[in-house]
């Protein structure tokens, strides 16, 4: 019989009945443990519910939903096949356990008995309690209703093979026996047809509405039993049998529902939960039958969280969510070996990304194990097994392994050379299309394509143990390898102190060297938000809510990491209730209000309609809004602080005790369309090769002084936020555009640092005050690089912006050549003491004037002029850290950046060496001179050098401001990439508000006032809030690029880009497009292959393609994939508002990448 596959994401039902595994036939293939029907009937019909689907898995009965069934009581000892008691009537369909990873369901439909109208009286979900006459029965209709699915499945086949083509013989046949059948029927055929046929796009819609389906209707089951426990209250104990599971039913002692294995007194689903908490209290005191379970521990409170921090049970720490996978949540470990791996929502507590946490560690058994470092060890150190051994029984074989299923295996075997060498084949039906699904990968995280073939046909019930809860854990923890791994792992793990960051002996004993991080990670639990850090805000779209009382919406973020929100109904637009389809491409924000205990949904608050989604302006709003971004106009109080005479002149007192450089040829160097000027440069050669190079810094903290309006604005703001076609200042433009910027030809106050040094950059004297000057010209990073490029041209006036009289077009470029000359030997003494610089790809766009919508981009390139005034700008920071820090220990703002977490690099490091490039990573400087060893001027050197780079990038942390009295460990001072002790911003105040807070440090250091009142405490808190807008408004640049980037697709795309592969995984690879700087998914299921094979070397993975004959080439084409492959990829718009793809275009002849 031909089948028909049903793919989806289907979240299976932490409640629901499970099938047993003795009744699911050959043809079927689940990969849950768990199987609920009313899922099943989900992933076919989606939303609209026309059928209901009972039974269990080998036995599915399609009913009429218009004809449901009255309830009826059934005594408490009748169980399903599974062992459990029958689903009751208004259990959820669907319902996913906490924590719990989407699974993919690929069910053949061979195996599901569907009845008609005429079926009515059949439910195949009758208990075993009932006689054996009518289980016969039941088998009997079973197999009538077989042939009947398998009539709907054939029909379905010829109708698609039929399309585009004609319909054969055999389909008209097939669509007139279609036509007899009953109309649900019918409607289960074309579901099935457009299930096959959906995009991707359309197929992740889908699997989102059933989601929301059934945390809709998760909320309405909460409110019944609420309102049930209510009418229950004052009833006596339930006269259960001591250590039962849910309803009484009778079980092995110390198990819950269905027969689990869980510990004694547990409670429904036999889930870890103390006792007397969460679920309905099945131990022997038998209270309540109906007591509501808690979706989330309570917060500790404040004081046990501040002892355990105070004691070192517990960890504080920003979180950190995937935004690929929302179920992974990661928070730094304090000693930057690695991040703790929070799991789940429930772990996760409620935090949402960016929040402050304190997060307490999990018992070691629990800690998650890295399976392919396990595996590969094993390998190595388990002896091969003599050719002429008996084979053991399967049995035998699998004792020892995991009972939790981490991935789908592999077929691993060895090569000639003994090593690791796992492979997959996948072939493509003709003509078929089906859509990846994310799986989890070893490590926990999701990754589409990790759809490896099962080694075995068996079926796989997911991932949790045999007869345990059916919530799945998505790791192997090390409890799983003592209980049941190789005796190798055990060996391993048993070692005496073994744990991350430490290292241990010969597995067993000691000596041996094992870096145990290879292995394992800590795993916590979030048990209080120490700071709100997250808005709380996000930008997103309205749909029904699946709610009996008509009481709610539903908010769906755009952002992953944000939760979905229940929304009033009196919040609601007008005519969404009536007509929410008009509502449907409308971006809203909306902001969360309560999240409490027993909500597995947060309730929130509609703010406004921000307009259409993927139009500019809306999105815009919406990321600053995310990001938390003030754009609102500065108000009257703020302004007030600011002189009101203009236009505004240094008063005569000023000028008596600032050094006055008014005389000296000074300049600033700026982009084109720079107009806050806030550093320009001036050098003077001074004769026996001398030269004074002085670096002037615009006096912010003269205007923003401590405790005013506008410094507390400042402070809130903290940093200017730069999208593409607009900036959001930090300071009124007022004090931006002209009280502080270095505008030519006008006098301005400047907080100075001026060296004498030679011209190699070695400083012979340093001078720090403050001054005023006045600019001379307004210079460009072009004009400039003319100069350094053109030394010997003679530039007129005509060819420069407006030069003060007193000074030639020459007086210019001298000094100009002099400062290039300076620092290029100041740049080349950096990076031979140790400096790490990883510049990639950024671009720009040329925006139209009248729609505001990219005409076209272009990359932006660091050139030498960029490059002459960053050496003096760090120059400048370096010093005046130094001066601060000298002078107020205590209350000095520096800037700090931590190495790289030791696991990413020491992966990183093992990589690259697989791949052929072995590289250095002790240190920056090790990783700067091996990125040197691989720079070329080919294409495919310039690519491969592009790509190291941004591999080198992941392990690294971002830099932070700190106050230094709050950290004594001065070794933590240091900054990592320009490998220096102290550094600090003290050159960009207009658009930084520490750099404010380093003017005012260093006027104290110099005399010109007293020192700051605020406590080292309070700096700190000022810091870390500077921290956390930065990374908001790095944020907001990054979104906004991506917004126009995918506006140019849309507009101007198709478009073919030139790109280098940088990770392979099974059924997909991730391409690097050289010219963009951005990373896209490749996935194989979309392009036009004959077949595709996984195969992976140790750490080196390989995709070899069979491209399928067509017009323009009649013959297949093989392919091999691998990093640094070269490849040309088509990138056009999606369906979705502001989403695009990558498609592979077909090898040409002679690439390099075809095999023979």
């Amino acid at each position: 019989m031909a089948t028909a596959d049903v793919t989806g994401q289907v979240p299976l039902d932490s409640a629901s009945p499970a099938a047993d595994s003795s009744s699911v036939s050959a043809s079927s293939t689940f990969t849950s443990q768990v199987m609920d029907v009313n899922s099943v009937r989900q992933a076919i019909l989606g939303a609209e519910g026309d059928l209901t689907l009972t039974g269990t898995a080998d036995s599915v009965s399609a009913l009429p939903a218009s004809k449901p069934k009255k309830k009826k009581k059934r005594p408490k000892s009748a169980k399903t096949s599974s062992g459990s008691e029958t689903a009751q009537a208004d259990s959820l369909p669907g319902q996913q356990a906490e924590g719990e990873a989407d699974v993919t369901l690929s069910a053949s439909l061979g195996s599901m008995a569907i009845s008609g109208a005429d079926a009515s009286g059949v439910d195949s979900s009758t208990s075993q309690a009932q006689k054996p006459k009518k289980k016969r029965k039941k088998k009997k209709n079973k197999e009538t209703m077989d042939a009947s699915a398998g009539q709907v499945v054939e029909m379905a086949d010829s109708t698609e093979g039929g399309e585009g083509k004609g319909h054969s013989k055999e389909g008209e046949e097939s669509a007139q026996a279609l036509s007899q059948l009953p109309e649900n029927i019918r409607r289960l055929h074309e579901k099935l047809l457009q299930n096959r046929n959906m995009t991707e796009e359309q197929r992740q819609q889908q699997q989102q509405h059933m989601q929301q389906q059934r945390e809709e209707k998760q909320h309405h089951k909460q409110q019944q039993h609420q309102h049930h426990n209510r009418q229950h209250q004052g009833q006596g104990r339930q006269n259960t049998p001591r250590d039962q599971g849910q309803a009484g039913q009778t079980t092995p002692h110390g198990q819950g529902q269905a027969g689990q294995n869980t510990p004694r007194h547990q409670g429904q689903a036999g889930q870890n939960t103390p006792r007397g908490q969460g679920g309905q209290n099945t131990s022997h005191s038998g209270r309540k039958h109906h007591q509501k379970k808690n979706v989330f521990e309570p917060y500790w409170p404040m004081e046990q969280v501040s002892e355990g921090l105070k004691r070192g049970t517990l960890v504080e720490g920003r979180i950190r969510i995937n935004p690929k996978n929302y179920e992974d949540a990661y928070v730094p470990f304090p000693d930057g070996t690695m991040d703790i791996y929070i799991a789940g929502m429930s772990d996760r507590n409620r935090a949402l990304n960016g929040d402050t946490v304190a997060v307490l560690i999990q018992d070691r058994g629990n800690w998650r194990v890295f399976k392919e470092e396990l595996d590969n060890y094993e390998k190595i150190n388990t002896p091969p097994r003599p050719e002429n051994s008996a084979k053991e029984s399967e049995e035998e074989e699998e004792k020892d392994a995991p009972d939790v299923v981490v991935e789908e295996e592999m077929e691993v075997e060895l090569d000639g050379d003994g090593k690791t060498v796992s492979s997959t084949e996948v072939k493509k039906p003709p003509d078929s299309v089906s859509t990846p699904q994310a799986t989890p990968t070893s490590q926990g995280s999701s990754t589409p394509n990790s759809g490896a073939r099962p080694k075995d046909d068996k079926s796989q019930k997911g991932g949790g143990t045999p007869g345990s809860s059916c919530k799945q854990r998505r790791f192997m923890s090390v409890k799983d390898v003592m209980d049941q791994g190789s005796s190798v792992a055990k060996k391993l793990f048993s070692e005496k102190g073994a744990g991350p960051g430490e290292e241990g002996g010969e597995p067993g004993g000691e000596g041996s060297g094992v870096n145990f991080d290879r292995f394992m990670q800590r795993t916590g639990k979030v048990v209080a938000i120490l700071e709100k850090k997250h808005s709380r805000a996000a930008g997103g779209h309205l749909r029904p809510m699946l709610d009996v009382n008509h009481s709610f919406a539903t908010f769906a973020p755009t952002d992953s990491r944000v939760p979905r929100m229940m929304i009033p109904t009196n919040d609601l637009p007008k005519g969404f209730k009536e007509r929410p389809e008009d509502f449907t491409k409308v971006l809203f924000i909306a902001r969360i209000t309560d999240w409490n205990e027993s909500s597995k949904l947060p309730k929130g608050q509609l703010a406004r309609s921000l307009g259409e989604a993927g139009q500019v302006e809306p999105e815009t709003e919406a990321l600053l809004i995310e990001n938390d971004v003030d754009c609102s106009e500065f108000s009257d109080e703020v302004l007030e602080c600011l002189p009101q005479d203009l236009p505004w002149t240094i008063p005569a007192k000023e000028l008596e005790w600032r050094r006055d450089l008014r005389k000296e040829c000074i300049f600033t160097i700026d982009p084109s369309t720079a107009r806050d000027l806030d550093d320009a440069l001036h050098c003077t050669y001074l004769g026996d090769g001398v030269y004074e190079v002085g670096v002037h810094i615009a006096d912010v903290s003269y205007f923003v002084k401590e405790y005013t309006e506008l410094d507390k604005v400042a402070s809130e703001r903290a940093t200017s936020v730069y999208l593409v076609q607009k900036v959001i200042p930090m300071l009124p433009r007022l004090l931006c555009e002209q009280l502080c910027s270095l505008n030519p030809d006008e006098d301005r106050l400047s907080f100075s640092v001026i060296w004498k040094m030679t011209e190699n950059g070695e400083i012979l004297e340093e001078w720090f005050g403050r001054t005023v000057i006045r600019s001379c010209v307004k210079l460009s990073y072009e004009h400039a690089q003319g100069f350094i490029e053109q030394p010997d041209r003679e530039w007129t006036r005509e060819e420069l912006p407006p030069i003060s009289e007193g000074y030639t077009v020459e007086d210019i470029k001298s000094r100009v050549l002099n400062m290039d000359k300076i620092a290029k030997a100041m740049r080349q003494a950096r990076f031979d003491g140790g400096a790490l610089r990883l510049d990639q790809v950024k671009i720009q766009y040329m925006l139209n004037q009248e729609t505001g919508l990219p005409n076209g981009y272009f990359v932006y390139q660091q050139r030498d002029s960029n490059k002459l005034v960053e050496e003096f700008m760090l120059l400048a920071n370096m010093a005046v850290a130094h001066k601060i820090r000298s002078c107020h220990k205590d209350k000095a703002v520096l800037r700090r950046h931590p190495p790289p977490q030791s696991r990413m690099v020491d992966e990183l490091k093992e990589l690259c060496a697989s791949l052929g490039y072995p590289m250095k990573t002790d240190s920056a400087k090790e990783i700067q001179l091996s990125l040197a060893r691989y720079t070329g001027e080919d294409e495919l050197s310039m690519a491969r050098l592009q790509v190291l780079v941004v591999l080198c990038s992941r392990p690294m942390q971002n830099a932070k401001y700190f106050c230094c009295g709050v950290l004594a460990d001065e070794k933590l001072y240091a900054h990592y990439a320009l490998n220096v002790p102290l550094y600090t911003h003290f050159t960009s105040p207009i658009r930084r508000y520490p750099d404010v807070l380093v003017h005012r440090t260093l006027a104290a250091a110099l005399g010109y006032n007293d020192v700051t009142q605020r406590s080292s405490g309070e700096l700190q808190k000022i810091a870390e809030k500077c921290n956390d807008k930065k990374t908001n408004a790095k944020m907001c640049s990054e979104k906004s690029n991506e917004i126009y980037f995918s506006i140019f697709v849309k507009e101007a795309g198709p478009l073919e880009e030139k790109g280098m592969v940088m990770a392979v995984l099974d059924k997909s690879f991730d391409v690097y497009f050289l010219a963009l700087g951005v990373v896209k998914r490749v996935y194989c299921e979309r392009l036009p292959l004959e077949s595709f094979t996984y195969h992976k070397e140790g750490k080196r993975p390989e995709l070899t393609m069979v491209w399928k004959a067509d017009d323009g080439c009649p013959r297949l084409v093989k392919q091999k994939i691998s990093i640094f492959s070269l490849v040309s990829c088509l990138l056009q718009s999606d369906s979705e508002p502001l989403r695009w793809s990558a498609t592979m275009r077909r090898p040409l002849d002679g690439d390099p990448t075809i095999v023979a």
